[in-house]
């Protein structure tokens, strides 16, 4: 199997013109310069044909390359939408979240107060229960006993 040059084609059109092998040349000067002339327009249009081609290619690049810039900033846009959106939530949260702790430390503070409150009420009604346990067990001393009685 022959190998192929880079030249492709091309050095094959040159090879058909030199002499072969014995010194003899294959064909006759006008068919060597119209079989080169062929071969030349071959290339040069497929040469066009890969131009045409990688013009293409270049506009898609060009469009996909625009495309990539529109998006990217569309998302930087969004993001900074959402951000924005986020950081908006995040102080009306946090604002939230400092009344209600301000009120809960109220409350707090409220009912600590009324349960110092009740304990006070509860150690005087205490207080009272014994004063009052204690006339009741003098009171029940005297019943039963005269009035004329010295004690």
């Amino acid at each position: 199997m022959k190998e192929q040059s880079p030249l492709g084609k091309f050095h094959g059109a040159f090879e058909e013109a030199s002499p072969n092998s014995q010194g003899m040349r294959t064909t006759s000067n006008f068919g060597n310069i119209a079989s080169l002339k062929t071969k030349l327009t071959g290339l040069e249009d497929e040469i066009a044909q890969l131009q045409q081609t990688l013009d293409f290619y270049k506009k898609e690049f060009s469009l996909v390359r625009s495309d990539k810039g529109t998006l990217n900033d569309m998302l930087d846009l969004k993001k900074k939408e959402v951000v924005l959106d986020l950081n908006g939530k995040l102080f009306r949260v946090d604002d939230e979240l400092k009344k209600h702790s301000a009120h809960q430390k109220a409350e707090n503070s409220r009912l600590q107060q009324q349960i110092t409150q009740l304990k006070g009420d509860k150690t005087t009604i205490n207080e009272q229960l014994l004063k009052l346990e204690a006339e009741l067990n003098d009171l029940q001393g005297h019943v039963g006993h005269d009035n004329d009685e010295p004690r």
